[in-house]
């Protein structure tokens, strides 16, 4: 979860934004699937690529691998579904938070 979540940070990055602005709401995970494929000995070097698949409305569809460098050996696969939550939503709860 956490190295797709860096993967979703970089990509904004990429696009000159980050996640708060407004028109980049902060995202939430709603769905991780992880397939493991093969061991990951102890003390091995591995890489996690991270792919964008997909939006639609306040969902965002990501893909990830993690393999050995050259890409040899698959380690395990995941797919996430991160839902966006507006700006406005979460300032609200904020204040509910606060007034209680």
């Amino acid at each position: 979860d956490d190295s797709l979540g860096w993967g979703c940070n970089a990509m904004a990055l990429r696009m000159g934004k980050s996640f708060g602005d407004d028109d980049f709401p902060l995202a939430v995970t709603a769905n991780l699937n992880i397939n493991y494929r093969a061991p990951l000995p102890e003390e091995t070097d591995s890489v996690i690529r991270v792919y964008y698949d997909k939006a639609e409305g306040r969902k965002i569809f990501l893909n990830a691998r993690m393999e050995s460098y050259d890409g040899s050996i698959l380690y395990s696969e995941a797919t996430v579904l991160y839902i966006t939550i507006p700006l406005e939503r979460l300032k609200q709860a904020q204040v509910e938070s606060d007034a209680q």
